[in-house]
């Protein structure tokens, strides 16, 4: 039975009900004149059983929600993490070679290359903007701590705030996925874009002093292996 109808059958039943399970049966109907909610319900169910359910079954949801947040934040971590290992290890190659190592290349390879440190940057930056703007919403704090030591709840109508609660809190963090999600897929693309850059201009530099091939022969040769590659891929999908 879906939350929404659980809370409609426990709130018809404290309205008409002092505590008869069957009077609440009978009053517990949707909005719409749908079908008794209690139906679904076996026989010997009680509200505050089917109000316990209803809370573990809101809890677990909201616990694989946030498992989804932290997954996608350690994602994003970990691609920051190959990306700050990728730029110093440029920066150091570029520190033992000199000024002078940089200017004896073509145009070409030192543009991808600074393609390439430039993606890599960018996608650091967008990394740990999406791990520290990441906010998750507070649970049970104070304010339902009190509630529950100054008796402002019964024992059902807190079940119920709580699956009110519940929903809340999980549509705030289905949000939150979604925003970090798309700043996930901008880090994994950048670094993409970064390691291939890298890659096809440290391939022209040795292909050009091993063989003499130059530079633009090798960026053309590894556009047609890429393209070649996406499409025997897509034609075996």
């Amino acid at each position: 039975m879906g939350r929404s109808a659980v809370k409609r059958f426990v709130r018809a039943g404290m309205v008409e009900s002092c505590g008869d399970s069957n009077v609440m049966r009978q009053n517990a109907r949707s909005v719409n004149g749908g079908p008794n909610t209690s139906d679904a319900l076996p026989p010997d169910a009680s509200a505050t059983e089917a109000l316990e359910n209803a809370v573990e079954e809101s809890r677990r949801e909201y616990d694989k929600r946030v498992e989804t947040m932290e997954e996608i934040d350690d994602k994003a971590m970990r691609s920051v993490r190959t990306a700050v290992i990728l730029v110093g290890l440029v920066v150091s190659g570029v520190s033992v070679g000199g000024p002078g190592a940089i200017s004896g290349f073509s145009l070409l390879p030192v543009v991808l290359g600074a393609l390439g440190v430039v993606s890599l940057v960018v996608s650091i930056l967008f990394g740990v903007g999406a791990y520290s703007a990441t906010q998750y919403p507070t649970g049970i704090g104070e304010t339902h701590r009190n509630d529950v030591i100054t008796g402002a709840y019964s024992h059902d109508e807190w079940f119920v705030n709580m699956i009110d609660e519940y929903d809340e809190w999980s549509e705030e963090l289905a949000e939150e996925t979604a925003k970090n999600l798309r700043y996930l897929e901008v880090v994994q693309l950048l670094l993409s874009i970064g390691v291939v850059s890298l890659l096809v201009s440290a391939g022209m530099i040795v292909v050009h002093r091993a063989y003499g091939i130059r530079p633009l022969g090798t960026f053309v040769g590894s556009l047609v292996i890429v393209f070649a590659a996406r499409i025997y891929l897509g034609n075996n999908d």
